[in-house]
């Protein structure tokens, strides 16, 4: 009796035994005791949820099965106050990458690149649905030039969009406004997607959820914005500032050279701009004492490397595994 994520339902088997073997708990944290009135093959058993009776199933306690359980923002995470690590997906966006970093790499999400990669949306989407599947947050990466680019990645299920090369307050306020819906902003309606729930989430609800919970990042990394990264900060719909190092020290005349102190000094500056305005940064970093430095500064989202580092540093670490054969 498999019901539609969000119903209930009431067993209607004999008492069951709890599912040894299958797992110990449920995600409610009671012993999981199913019916084998709910053990079907149209069931998947990883969204079994405990019967409320507690202990084992008396065969008529109502039961719960509303489908995979949310994932935790990076948003709600860091309005709480945590630290959380992200993965950049840039030079291989592939599904199984992703699903290999959801279960090995320790990570809270990760970032997929339409800035410099050639991704189209609809592949976009089968790495959205893999990050959802591997229990991974994802927000994605554009040069917001125009309305679709800044929409079309939220409508195939990013949690928010990051906005690359922007200069002034204008260009983020346009930004903003492609992103959320009317009365706020400009976006158009669609409810046949993730985020409206297919059609079922009934429109209002679905504007007031988006509005509300669809995350919008700024990269600071030209002098320009970092001579308006107060007027920046301040905009209603901004959530989170997000330091492009490489860019950044580029475009300060120090290429490649983040620790430099008149890189530092602007990325003190950003900081001092998010934090008076009650909002979190974001740093990508390549090295650990970067990554620690802006730490010290108060940062909560660190982009630690890109799948192409990781790749390159697997690759750098089985040749000194084999040392006689990598002369």
């Amino acid at each position: 009796m498999a019901k539609r994520p969000g119903q209930g339902g009431r067993c209607d088997g004999q008492a069951g035994q709890p599912l040894a073997g299958l797992f110990e708990e449920s995600t409610l944290g009671d012993p999981v005791h199913a019916v084998d009135a709910i053990l079907s093959a149209e069931m998947d058993r990883f969204q079994i949820r405990a019967c409320q009776a507690g202990g084992l199933c008396s065969g008529d306690a109502a039961f719960i099965f509303p489908g995979p359980m949310p994932i935790k923002t990076l948003k709600q995470k860091m309005a709480e106050g945590q630290e959380v690590r992200v993965m950049a997906i840039s030079a291989f966006p592939s599904p199984k990458l992703i699903e290999v970093a959801g279960k090995f790499g320790d990570l809270d999400g990760v970032w997929i690149d339409q800035e410099h990669s050639g991704l189209p949306n609809q592949d976009l989407e089968v790495l959205l649905l893999a990050c959802r599947a591997a229990g991974l947050d994802a927000f994605a990466r554009v040069a917001p030039t125009d309305y679709a680019t800044v929409m079309r990645p939220m409508e195939g299920g990013a949690s928010g969009i990051m906005m690359a090369q922007v200069r002034s307050v204008a260009e983020v306020e346009q930004a903003v406004r492609w992103m959320k819906y009317y009365p706020v902003g400009e976006r158009g309606m669609f409810l046949g997607n993730h985020e409206a729930e297919f059609g079922t989430k009934p429109a209002p609800e679905h504007v007031a959820d988006s509005n509300r919970d669809r995350w919008t990042l700024i990269q600071i990394e030209t002098a320009e914005a970092v001579e308006c990264v107060e007027g920046i900060a301040a905009v209603e719909g901004v959530d989170c500032l997000f330091v492009g190092p490489s860019d950044l020290s580029n475009n300060l005349g120090k290429p490649g050279n983040p620790m430099d102190p008149h890189v530092l000094g602007a990325i003190e500056r950003i900081a001092a701009a998010a934090k008076a305005n009650g909002k979190p940064w974001g740093v990508l970093s390549k090295t650990e004492e970067f990554a620690l430095k802006c730490r010290e500064l108060g940062s909560q989202l660190f982009s630690i490397a890109g799948d192409l580092d990781y790749i390159n540093r697997g690759i750098a670490a089985t040749k000194s595994t084999f040392p006689s054969f990598f002369s």
